[in-house]
């Protein structure tokens, strides 16, 4: 596993050159966002979690390079059997007791290259991802250790409409408290823009289960809409079908594009 880290490490420190060089030589688009995700489940439990995510995210895109921070603030509320949320998903630990726990969670970095094959109107997106372990894994925020994630993302375009997959790999710490295994991940989608300002989507989403409890699958419903060129606003809501994952959910995002510079 810490071979792994360090060669994942190594790999997203080598991207951050060439991303460095873009910056220097390319207009910078930037663009910050916040909002809200709520989500319920039992994640196969007799009581019910509630999860409360609010994310602030600052994205940097400079040619074919994007790189993304999320800095999250949680709130947990139900079995300590349930840990973490958000971005990470959850895990299932071996605590029933309910609890109510909040406070600053993982913080996610990324990198990502995005091939723009405009002969077959398609994008092909080669994304590195790092978990920081931020979050206060004995308030059961967190597991307290570092994943990475990479991943492949592919979207076809068909006029108004639009077509994507994406498959992974997430190489999940693991410790005395958590005994974590890597996972595969993978989702598929659809979308359409209805006008200028506002489109629809769907996209379904599975992943393995890194502990003890069922695989996570759930699908996602979501609008966006450009209430200004530069101020974009997206709402979803989220079913669940399996025990690893909440049995609903809603969310909000809010960002604003800076010009280019």
């Amino acid at each position: 596993m810490k071979l792994k880290k360090v060669g994942l490490s190594i790999l997203l420190g080598a991207l951050c050159v060439p991303f460095t060089s873009a910056i220097a030589n390319d207009d910078v688009k930037v663009k910050v966002s916040t909002g809200f995700d709520y989500s319920k489940g039992d994640y196969g439990h007799s009581q019910d979690t509630e999860i409360w995510y609010y994310p602030i995210t600052a994205k940097a895109t400079s040619g074919n390079w994007t790189a993304k921070v999320t800095v999250p603030y949680i709130r947990i509320k139900g079995p300590g059997a349930v840990v973490g949320g958000g971005g990470g998903g959850v895990i299932q630990s071996g605590t029933s007791n309910v609890t109510t726990e909040s406070g600053l969670g993982d913080i996610v970095a990324g990198l990502t290259y995005t091939y723009d094959l405009r002969q077959y109107d398609a994008l092909i997106d080669l994304t590195g991802k790092v978990k920081l372990p931020t979050a206060n894994e004995n308030r059961g925020l967190g597991t307290g250790e570092a994943d990475y994630t990479a991943k492949v993302d592919v979207t076809k375009f068909l006029g108004k409409a639009y077509l994507f997959a994406g498959a992974g790999r997430k190489f999940v710490g693991s410790s005395t408290q958590f005994q974590l295994n890597d996972i595969w991940l993978a989702n598929v989608g659809t979308g359409y823009q209805i006008s200028p300002k506002t489109g629809i989507g769907i996209s379904y989403d599975y992943r393995e289960a890194a502990g003890t409890g069922k695989n996570p699958s759930e699908a996602t419903a979501y609008l966006t809409y450009k209430l200004t060129p530069d101020l974009s606003l997206q709402a979803y809501g989220v079913a669940g079908f399996s025990d690893g994952s909440p049995n609903k959910g809603i969310g909000m995002q809010i960002g604003y594009k800076f010009p280019a510079h």
